[in-house]
């Protein structure tokens, strides 16, 4: 196909043997009932050469990681043809690891849409790209597909895609109107340009698809809130169906607490949209999904790729906010993980699911140790825990930071940020 990217030479995958350096894993979460993903995702996009060189991805790195998750519990796991060798890596060790983990004991989603930088919405190209997914994947079905990063194809309202605070038009209704999301029939249904269409017909493939039974949910993901808001529920008014799933990235984080709300409060952008997502687009509320609790790396020691979209004044925030950390005698990474697995407040809307990107056993472990810690299962002083969040969100308010996303997707205008 056109859009194939080079693969690189991986190396057939087996288990490797039993030996001193196995590291022994705990069962954290129970077997889920019927379609519900466990409360940490596996996310696969570390699986890709954005965070890892062929070499790692060439060894039994990512089996040992795959597998520990697995046996700690995780049953979900997410990747995308745009993390790039991800589904090619992950398909050997998906087979590899079926006399222990066979195909029913996990859910596999992954997305459509995105390849490299280039973005293709039409119906043709999403069933070539399910067929080349559940190839690579080596799976006969996928549990849920994703449009990828909708914010490049949809049609732009207002400043919903640009940089800054994605919560004005939910704190100030007023406001509302001018981003697409004035409450009422008046523009639930409206459709704001060849954009949207686009992503209309998109989703109406996935849904045909759906009842082929080659996909057994459909989601839509990105990261401007205003726009996963307004589409989801343009979808649910114009093809009569709710979307089964909504992926967010980067938006409940340790620096997503919109101003002018102090450090000590849970409120994030996302906890802010989610009871929208539920009451308005109808999604259920364990379907709505976060990722990236480490902001791609940005809420991490070592700070963020070179790739980053983070401006330079957020950077140097999240530099010192490692700093706070390490006085407080903890790492940032930990700090973040913990607080983007914690339910936020807002009742049932409260229990998303949160999308963690790992590449080694330890990253595993630190994972689930992260989330037992926030979920009151851990050993550890949540009193103290709270302060180290409330220190290194602090950082973010007095660095004028704080609740600010940086731009993605097409602007009004024609520009396009990010990608």
């Amino acid at each position: 196909m056109p859009w194939e990217l080079p693969s690189p030479v991986l190396d057939p995958v087996s288990l490797p043997p039993p030996g001193v350096d196995d590291i022994p894993i705990e069962r954290v979460f129970p077997e889920m009932e019927g379609d519900e993903l466990t409360p940490l995702v596996f996310g696969a996009g570390a699986l890709g050469n954005s965070y890892n060189s062929t070499s790692t991805l060439n060894s039994d790195v990512p089996l040992r990681a795959v597998r520990a998750a697995f046996r700690a519990g995780v049953n979900a796991i997410d990747t995308a043809p745009h993390y790039h060798p991800s589904e090619i890596v992950l398909g050997p060790i998906f087979e590899a690891l079926t006399p222990e983990f066979p195909r029913e004991s996990y859910k596999l989603s992954t997305k459509v849409g995105r390849y490299g930088m280039e973005w293709d919405y039409s119906p043709s190209r999403i069933r070539e790209s399910v067929a080349r997914s559940l190839k690579r994947l080596r799976t006969s079905y996928l549990d849920i597909v994703y449009l990828h990063d909708i914010e490049f194809v949809a049609s732009p309202v207002g400043p919903s895609n640009a940089p800054g605070q994605p919560s004005i038009p939910l704190l100030d209704p007023s406001r509302a109107a001018g981003y697409g999301l004035a409450e009422g029939e008046g523009q639930a249904g409206k459709i704001w340009g060849e954009g949207d269409e686009k992503v209309l017909e998109a989703v109406r493939t996935l849904f045909e698809l759906k009842k082929e039974g080659l996909v057994h949910a459909v989601g839509i993901s990105g990261l401007p809130l205003p726009t996963l808001l307004r589409l989801s529920i343009l979808i649910l008014h114009t093809l009569r169906q709710p979307l089964d799933y909504l992926l967010s990235y980067c938006t409940h984080t340790l620096h997503s607490t919109p101003s002018p709300q102090p450090p000590t409060s849970s409120t994030t952008n996302f906890s802010l949209y989610a009871p929208h997502f539920t009451k308005r687009a109808k999604i259920p509320p364990t379907h709505l999904l976060l990722a990236s609790p480490y902001s791609m790396g940005l809420l991490t020691p070592r700070g963020p790729p070179a790739w980053h979209p983070a401006p330079a004044g957020l950077r140097a925030a999240g530099r010192k906010a490692a700093e706070v950390a390490r006085g407080l005698g903890t790492d940032l990474a930990r700090v973040a993980g913990r607080f983007g697995m914690r339910p936020f407040e807002g009742g049932e809307a409260g229990t998303v699911k949160c999308v963690a990107g790992w590449s080694t056993e330890r990253e595993v472990l630190e994972g689930l140790k992260a989330w037992t810690e926030a979920n009151g299962a851990g050993k550890g002083d949540g009193a103290r825990e709270l302060e180290e969040e409330r220190s290194v969100r602090e950082v973010f308010v007095e660095e004028g930071w704080a609740g600010w996303v940086w731009g993605s997707g097409r602007q009004v205008g024609g520009e396009v940020l990010g990608g």
